[in-house]
């Protein structure tokens, strides 16, 4: 079986990798964790001179969050691995929604499994959500992980 799990810099991530290694897996199960990062100009200035007369910062910023990123992506793969689960890592630029339905198809996933922020309506309908998009277009099926309610409310 191979799992494609959506994994970004919040706090919940660490839950939806527990619960995921509380489930009985077949043997051979792999799993590719695969985080996106958005371009700095999309995240932090929507107008391009902006992103320009920024100078420095804004590479300093999106340096920082690819660090982030990479740091997380690897505490999780060294959790899996641990429990005996073959893992690859994808870290890529991207709008996260798109970046896990493309790579489900390129990998050929048979489940993505991606955790829950926890927004509020009025969060989804501003921001989007992930793992709604995800559930809609991903090529083959997926699961949602719930965070617990203390997440929820944040």
């Amino acid at each position: 079986m191979k799992i494609l799990l959506g994994i970004d810099a919040a706090s919940h991530c660490e839950e939806t990798v527990s619960a995921l290694l509380a489930m009985p897996w077949p043997q051979g199960t792999k799993a590719v964790l695969v985080s996106a990062v958005a371009p700095s100009e999309h995240l932090y200035a929507p107008e391009p001179h902006v992103v320009a007369s920024a100078g420095g910062v804004l590479d300093l910023i999106e340096e920082d969050y690819v660090q982030t990123h990479a740091g997380v992506l690897d505490r999780m793969q060294q959790r899996l691995r641990k429990a005996g689960i073959e893992t690859e890592t994808r870290l890529k630029p991207g709008d996260p929604r798109h970046l896990l339905v493309e790579m489900a198809a390129a990998e050929n996933a048979d489940l993505v499994v991606v955790g829950c922020h926890g927004h509020t309506n009025l969060g989804r309908r501003l921001m989007g959500s992930v793992a709604t998009y995800v559930v809609s277009h991903a090529p083959c099926n997926v699961l949602v992980m719930k965070c617990d309610a203390e997440h929820e409310e944040s």
